[in-house]
């Protein structure tokens, strides 16, 4: 069993960090942009938090992660 979770999903990866979780290693890029996140049960609850549009989080602090990730994602791509 992985003691870590891929993501791809740039919002996903945003309400994450928004929430205080960091990701396990700096991102991958490949043809997906790929962040790594130790597997809790804390993010898996998040996780369904996420999809199941329950979450709560401060929405500016939410649009400065995005707006960081998006950065970090272009810069990678070169």
């Amino acid at each position: 069993m992985s003691k870590t979770k891929q993501v791809t999903d740039l919002n996903l990866i945003a309400y994450y960090l928004t929430l205080g979780f960091k990701y396990s290693s700096p991102p991958k890029y490949s043809r997906f942009t790929v962040f790594e996140f130790e597997k809790t049960p804390e993010l898996d609850e998040a996780t369904a938090r996420f999809y199941e549009r329950t979450a709560q989080v401060d929405a500016l602090t939410l649009c400065e992660n995005l707006r960081t990730i998006k950065a970090m994602v272009q810069e990678m791509r070169g």
